[in-house]
């Protein structure tokens, strides 16, 4: 029997993003954040404004590279990468560095507010040893989470559930287990944790983050089991967030979700809204789960000639779904679709134009919407 590596993909909490952008120009609709993956010497980054027509308006470029979690709070665009939080407000930029410096890099989960502050995951390790981090920016306080990489998160009040495992580097000879992290932001403590006993034969992937929306005590997972089949069958579980266990609640594989080359699902690759959970394929297929009396699923978006993998970046504002994906890897172009999630259609559809003054390639890691 083959064996499968661990992988917890996650959702990207989309909920609460503000329109606005921190410019002035009214010309400006969409924002991006370029950056790349590597750690790159004399590297620079970039906060990229267009209009509708997908024409650059503007650019903020920055030192540094491994940015992500491009948000917007009190009137600045903020991105970090582990070492630095970079501020741009009507495009003067400012550098800070962390109070705590941390051997970590940032986490590709968005930040999320709560008592009018703004927290955000980073991880990182050294010498073996793998941590976690949950970081306040407005008082600087750092909260480690050891042993694991944070792959998911529930708000439920003032109590944040941070689902942890493996690091991101699929290291399965170190098979940390899965657990849930209970986190209490008054407190800023952990106060609880619930370790699974889930085996690492199976192929676990993350589809519920931000909100629990069908039961406040469990998690949805999508679950592969070992095959020698070429594809294994999919199935969606529930984690109980009381004892770590698992329930099987309904067979993806009827609905042709399994886990080939190129159907499998990635990192942040769903969102949760109107009740709903949504999520990406590799293949540009997104599919929605909905439940009455019994869980139903269906898909309702096919992005058009999506390369396998290709989707960048993507964040739900108001009742709109902003993609931002490549349709052309020698040509390095982007696309951006808006896609209306009340009336099923698409409203926006346009090609980027190319950022040429940027040193090396970067990949758009995050997009806002004036």
């Amino acid at each position: 029997m083959k064996k499968i590596i661990i992988s917890f993909l996650v959702l990207a909490l989309m909920s609460g993003c503000k329109p606005s952008l921190s410019t002035s120009d009214k010309s400006n609709k969409y924002v991006l954040l370029f950056s790349n993956d590597k750690a790159e010497t004399f590297d620079t980054s970039s906060f990229v404004y267009y209009n509708a027509a997908g024409g650059i308006t503007s650019e903020d470029n920055f030192d540094g590279t491994l940015f992500t979690q491009l948000t917007e709070y009190k009137n600045k665009l903020i991105a970090n990468n582990g070492q630095e939080i970079v501020e741009s407000t009507n495009g003067k930029v400012k550098t800070i560095k962390y109070k705590k410096q941390l051997d970590a890099y940032s986490s590709d989960l968005e930040s999320f507010e709560y008592n009018n502050q703004l927290f955000w995951f980073t991880h990182g390790g050294v010498s073996g040893v793998y941590n976690s981090y949950l970081f306040c920016y407005d008082t600087q306080n750092t909260l480690t989470m050891s042993n694991g990489a944070v792959f998911g998160y529930l708000l439920d009040k003032n109590f944040v559930y941070v689902i942890m495992g493996n690091d991101w580097h699929d290291d399965t000879s170190k098979n940390t287990a899965m657990k849930v992290v209970k986190i209490d932001l008054d407190k800023f403590e952990v106060v609880d944790e619930v370790i699974s006993d889930t085996s690492s034969d199976i192929t676990m992937n993350l589809l519920e983050q931000g909100k629990n929306i069908f039961s406040k005590d469990e998690i949805l997972f999508s679950i592969s089991m070992p095959s020698d089949k070429e594809r294994n069958p999919s199935y969606l579980y529930s984690f109980s967030l009381k004892d770590g266990g698992l329930t099987k609640l309904l067979n993806l594989s009827e609905f042709g979700i399994d886990t080939g080359e190129d159907e499998t699902y990635y990192i942040n690759n769903s969102f949760v809204y109107n009740n709903a959970l949504y999520f990406f394929l590799r293949n540009g297929d997104l599919f929605k789960i909905s439940k009455d009396k019994q869980y139903h699923v269906e898909k309702v978006l096919t992005l058009p000639d999506c390369l396998i993998g290709s989707i960048s970046t993507y964040r739900v504002i108001d009742n709109h779904l902003v993609c931002v994906y490549n349709k052309n890897a020698s040509e390095n172009r982007y696309s951006l679709i808006e896609y209306d999630l009340e009336n099923y259609q698409v409203v926006e559809d346009i090609l980027l134009e190319k950022v040429s003054s940027l040193l090396t390639q970067k990949y758009p890691v995050g997009v806002l919407k004036k």
